[in-house]
This record gives structure tokens, C-alpha cells and sequence, in this order.
């Protein structure tokens, strides 16, 4: 009971390091080192992804919601609510002008990551469904 306790506890801390290790940004070697934690999602964050270009993060919560972040500041720019379950995946488009997420409620939904409109949502995926892949599909992206 003990030794499940101690590895219940030491991999739900590798969970959070490696979900800030995906969120936190590495510093450049001029760059001063800070550690800078999002806010906003009221339960674990479990997907991260960069905008191709690196200036965006967006992270996708257990509380429903994605969250689009600003990579260097940190600082919240949109959140992206719809969905009816928790998130299980995130990524965006090949482009970067679109983020999908994926959920538990079965649902796939795009999303304009300027302006945080959704554009478009998928029903009847899944329930495993985790890690949505966006490839290139004529002009859209």
C-alpha cells in the first residue's frame, strides 16, 4: 500500500514536471531565467503545443477549456470554451492560424487561433481519440 502511494506520488509530480516542461519555454543563454506558471485553468493541465512559429502555446485542461498563451510574456490571450468534457489533446494547424482540441464528450473542435471563433466541430470521435494530427488539406490551412 505504501510503495503504490510513493509511486502514485512521485508520478503525478513527473506528470506536472513534464506538463511545465512542455509549457515553460527554454531561456536563451543571455536570457534570464524565470520560471512562470499559466493561470487560469482550474484543473491540470494534460496537453501543451507551440505555434509552428514558437510565439504561442496553447494548453488544453481537464476544466473544459483551451487556453491560448503568448510564449514570451506568458500572458493569456484567449480562452477557448465549448466543449462538455475534459480536453484530452490540443495542437495547432501545420500554418498556425488554427487550433484543434479534442475531448472526452467525443468531440473534435476547430478553432480560429487569432480571433479564439469556432469554426468548425467534429462529433462522434473516439472516446480515445488523444493526440489529433491536422494534416494539410488544400487552402484551408
Amino acid at each position: 500500500m505504501k510503495a503504490q502511494t510513493s509511486f502514485r506520488m512521485m508520478l503525478g509530480a513527473y506528470c506536472i514536471y513534464t506538463a511545465l516542461m512542455a509549457v515553460i519555454p527554454k531561456p536563451l543563454d543571455a536570457q534570464e531565467v524565470k520560471l512562470g506558471l499559466p493561470v487560469g485553468h482550474t484543473y491540470p493541465v494534460n496537453s501543451a503545443s507551440f505555434s509552428p512559429d514558437g510565439q504561442y502555446v496553447v494548453t488544453a485542461s481537464w476544466d473544459n477549456t483551451a487556453r491560448l498563451w503568448d510564449a514570451q510574456s506568458g500572458r493569456l490571450l484567449n480562452t477557448l470554451e465549448g466543449h462538455i468534457g475534459s480536453l484530452s489533446s490540443v495542437s495547432f494547424s501545420p500554418g498556425g492560424q488554427y487550433v484543434v482540441t479534442a475531448s472526452i464528450d467525443g468531440t473534435a473542435r476547430l478553432w480560429d487561433a487569432q480571433s479564439g471563433r469556432l469554426v468548425s466541430t467534429w462529433k462522434g470521435i473516439l472516446r480515445e481519440f488523444c493526440q489529433p494530427r491536422l494534416a494539410r488539406m488544400g487552402s484551408m490551412w
